[in-house]
């Protein structure tokens, strides 16, 4: 429910949102993945483009990770960052890292995730390549 609150009022009240980060990003790191997972949403979520820098760092950790499910709420929170800061997300490498996992990654949720996220970034035409074909 505390993740809910933040993000729901995080862009009426920055000061909240800016005071949040620090345990979002902490949460971020946490030994459980549901706990790395929702801090990732939340984060992203935050729709203040100030922390956008944040966001970013905890999206591409969050790509990386070893748990499915923060590896597929991370790929949506790229979405996320995207509609706050397009340029943010193409200058970090973000679409390089959800085109690899689209290929390579094993977790079905995961690849639906990067697969959707791709098309509503650069359309369907760029998912058309022969690496994403034959894979």
């Amino acid at each position: 429910l505390i993740y809910a609150y933040i993000c729901h009022h995080a862009r009426r009240e920055r000061e909240l949102a800016t005071l949040a980060v620090n345990a979002l990003q902490k949460d971020c790191a946490s030994a459980n993945e549901t706990i790395r997972g929702l801090a990732i949403r939340s984060i992203a979520g935050l729709g203040v483009d100030d922390l956008i820098e944040y966001a970013t760092a905890c999206v591409m950790a969050g790509l990386r990770d070893a748990g499915g499910y923060p590896r597929a709420v991370a790929a949506m929170g790229a979405l996320k960052v995207y509609d706050l800061n397009p340029s943010a997300v193409r200058e970090t490498g973000i679409l390089d890292a959800l085109r690899e996992m689209l290929v390579n990654d094993t977790d079905a949720g995961v690849v639906g995730n990067c697969l959707i996220v791709l098309r509503e970034i650069d359309g369907m035409e760029s998912l058309a390549t022969k690496p994403i074909v034959y894979a």
